[in-house]
């Protein structure tokens, strides 16, 4: 066993674009230095523990579970989708300089200002304002890490580092203060390694798991959404289906996010029949370069066509909710409302006579949901003009913020409201309602994607005796303080770990929103700024907020200098992407 006696300022678990973005946020605000080398670049605050303890003083170790191929993007590059909001948000909010805002941002002279230059960035640049595929997402994250890591090895080998192929197996709470880790390596070494640290972050992702269903005969046909939206998944999804006789391919989502959205705009259209492919697949020969030139367009124009966004993720600066399991109620189908529609339905069909047929037909995909479905708008002017409630906006002019729908989940719904969409329903699932409704609705149908979701990958945690740490939940998910902090249950003998949660998984929670509620708020862009900063502030105090004394008293500063360009607030801090505190 190898163990580390020196004292960390803080130990990352996790190396995806959560835990990445406290790198980007420190070194976007001059604060890296410090944070890899606290030694050399603090103050005497930074280093008055290991003072205090006689330890030495360490910078940063992150802890990834993964190889050097999914560091910075972790498993997002994964996603067979598309992000909801726009590549150009994510980039502007990494690389973009930003000397006006307090404190000003700057990428110069760190490990940011490179990346500029490499193929994914100007790959999202030229996409820009439209989503891109979160394989390029992906691999424009992974080249942040890759950066991250060669800084880290430069500039503060001695004291800071990644540690890749390390999985944190527990943590525990000791009663000075400092939270003792103990991971396990692999990849030959296959040792333990312990940590000593003032901070503990945890950036470990949330999972889905599959509800337990009375009737075990439906367990054989259940699918988590999360799964199906990635290739394997979604091969395994068609895989079952198919190997339904025709007319019992039926689907049943439940769950009213963007993921259930998702998977259904993949089933109608990126699945059909390889048997109706085969049939409709026109006679050619190499000498014919006409039907070739024609093949090769529809190729061109499937490869440009966009695929759907993701749930949690959601995950371009676009906040969603968790939602809790259906529980037992009567179903009763939504009501078609007047929505007008400026574009045209990405679901309907093609006049194209060799275009293979979709193997579902009408009402073959069933949607249920618990909570109303809302739509999110940049305006209230939009949102009148699409007959959307706009009585409540948040700071920056937008309509359900944190509640609603984005991009293609919000252009199939529409579709399906309006009735251009026939092949898909919506079903609403009100509280105290019938067992046998849902029950039936579970039996139809071939397949049973569960969409309700995420919980919180959580390391197990212990006091010095050994007893098991618990916190704050609600079906699952860890519930944050507005300090991004993990909030501790009993009684605690000692001073209290500074435990952070960071990423999807966590209940960051937005302070109360338009519709006067407390929602949680994801997204990639909430994690590399607000919850970065929330991390740095318990690190480094409230200097992290320049002339502020907290994160909101620092947006409220941006909103009065910008009340008359709500444009510029929404880009300075959401790269684009509107957010609500």
């Amino acid at each position: 066993m190898a163990i580390n006696e020196e004292v960390y300022k803080a130990v990352v678990v996790g190396g995806g674009p959560a835990g990445i973005g406290v790198f980007i946020r420190a070194a976007r605000a001059g604060f890296l230095p410090r944070l890899l080398n606290p030694e050399v670049f603090g103050t005497a605050k930074d280093n008055e523990v290991s003072t205090q303890l006689g330890f030495k003083q360490m910078g940063v170790a992150v802890l990834h579970a993964g190889d050097e191929k999914s560091f910075g993007s972790g498993n997002l590059g994964e996603y067979i989708i598309n992000s909801n909001t726009f590549a150009c948000s994510l980039l502007a909010s990494i690389l973009d300089e930003k000397p006006d805002l307090d404190p000003p941002e700057s990428i110069k002279n760190s490990f940011l200002e490179k990346a500029h230059l490499h193929e994914s960035s100007k790959r999202l640049e030229e996409i820009g304002a439209a989503p891109a595929n979160l394989t390029e997402i992906g691999r424009f994250l992974h080249h942040i890490g890759t950066c991250l890591m060669e800084e880290i090895a430069d500039k503060a080998p001695d004291t800071s580092k990644v540690w890749l192929n390390t999985t944190a197996t527990k943590y525990e709470a000791l009663e000075n203060g400092l939270i003792r880790i103990e991971a396990r390596r692999s990849g030959g070494s296959d040792d333990t390694v312990i940590f000593h640290t003032e901070h503990l972050i945890l950036a470990m992702g949330g999972t889905q798991e599959l509800p337990s269903l009375d009737n075990p005969a439906y367990h054989s046909k259940l699918f988590v959404s999360d799964a199906c939206l990635r290739e394997g998944g979604f091969a395994k999804l068609k895989e079952h289906l198919l190997a339904q006789p025709a007319g019992e391919r039926k689907v049943c989502i439940v769950g009213g996010s963007h993921s259930s959205f998702s998977v259904a705009w993949l089933l109608l259209n990126k699945f059909v029949d390889p048997k109706i492919v085969a049939a409709r697949k026109p006679l050619s020969s190499p000498s014919s370069p006409k039907k070739s030139a024609s093949s090769d367009l529809k190729k061109s124009k499937e490869e440009m066509e966009p695929t759907l966004v993701m749930p949690h993720l959601a995950t371009i600066g676009a906040p969603v909710i968790a939602t809790a399991p259906v529980s037992p109620l009567t179903v009763t189908k939504c009501e078609t409302a007047n929505v007008k529609v400026k574009r045209i339905s990405l679901t309907s069909g093609s006049s194209d006579a060799s275009t293979p047929k979709s193997i579902f037909d009408a009402k073959d995909i069933m949607i249920l949901h618990r909570s109303p479905i809302r739509c999110y708008y940049g305006t209230k002017k939009e949102a009148e003009a699409d007959g959307a409630d706009a009585s409540r906006v948040d700071r920056s002019g937008c309509v359900n913020t944190f509640t609603g729908l984005r991009e293609d989940a919000k252009r199939l719904f529409k579709s399906v409201v309006a009735g251009r969409e026939p092949r898909v329903r919506l079903f609403h699932v009100p509280p105290q309602s019938s067992q046998a409704i849902t029950d039936k609705a579970y039996a139809a149908a071939g397949a049973i994607i569960w969409g309700a979701g995420y919980k919180t990958n959580l390391l197990p945690g212990f006091d010095e005796t050994g007893n098991p740490l618990a916190f704050h939940q609600d079906n699952g998910v860890v519930k944050l303080d507005n300090k991004a902090q993990l909030q501790l249950l009993g009684p605690f003998k000692g001073k209290r770990p500074s435990v952070l949660g960071l990423g999807l998984g966590f209940s960051l929670r937005s302070a109360v929103d338009e519709m006067g509620m407390e929602t949680r708020v994801d997204g990639v862009t909430v994690y590399h700024r607000r919850g970065a900063i929330l991390v740095l502030e318990a690190l480094f105090g409230a200097e992290v907020y320049g002339t502020s004394s907290s994160f909101e008293e620092m947006v409220e500063k941006v909103s009065l200098t910008h009340q008359k360009h709500p444009v510029a607030l929404a880009s300075h801090f959401s790269g684009g992407v509107c957010v609500s505190l």
